[in-house]
């Protein structure tokens, strides 16, 4: 019993890993400018296992500027 308990944690690990990995990679490709924070992001997603995708959805979403963009503050920010 305990041997797949353990089993089935591993599959919902790895897939979580691998799922936040490739939205991670998506997300900074298509929405990042500097090639340099692309790479870090995909780098820390890649090797830090969940926590890397949790740490680009904290800290790497520029909630900010979308925020005064909808607000109609973006030709202050230009």
């Amino acid at each position: 019993m305990a041997e797949w308990v353990s089993i089935i944690w591993t599959v919902v690990f790895t897939a979580a890993h691998i799922l936040g990995a490739v939205a991670v990679t998506l997300h900074a490709i298509l929405r990042k400018r500097q090639s340099k924070a692309i790479v870090a992001w995909i780098g820390l997603a890649g090797l830090a296992p969940v926590l890397g995708s949790f740490t680009y959805l904290c800290l790497g979403i520029n909630r900010i500027t979308r925020k005064g963009a909808t607000l109609g503050f973006g030709e202050a920010w230009r």
